[in-house]
């Protein structure tokens, strides 16, 4: 699998202790339980203002692994609102 795949299929898959983690690196206020539900209004936000919201996919190395971000796109500057790594 490359990044030049037409089709690829990507996953995580995000624990309580993983949470942890994702919690304190991106500084979330929300809890474990609120976090799918966030989720799903980032991607909707982001189907719905393109022009406000981007998603950035990034492969990290040759071993498949990647990082989801998703950004914040205003006049001024681009704002990460949400980072999760190790996208298998």
């Amino acid at each position: 699998m490359s990044e030049s795949d037409v089709q690829f299929y990507y996953m995580t898959m995000i624990s309580e202790q993983a949470w942890i983690h994702l919690e304190k690196v991106n500084t979330l206020i929300i809890t474990y339980q609120e976090f799918l539900k966030t989720l799903e209004r980032l991607v909707v936000d982001c189907l719905r203002m393109p022009a406000n919201f981007k998603v950035n996919f990034v492969m990290d190395d040759d071993e498949g692994n990647a990082r989801l971000t998703f950004v914040l796109d205003n006049d001024m500057r681009n704002v990460d609102l949400l980072v999760i790594d190790s996208f298998r």
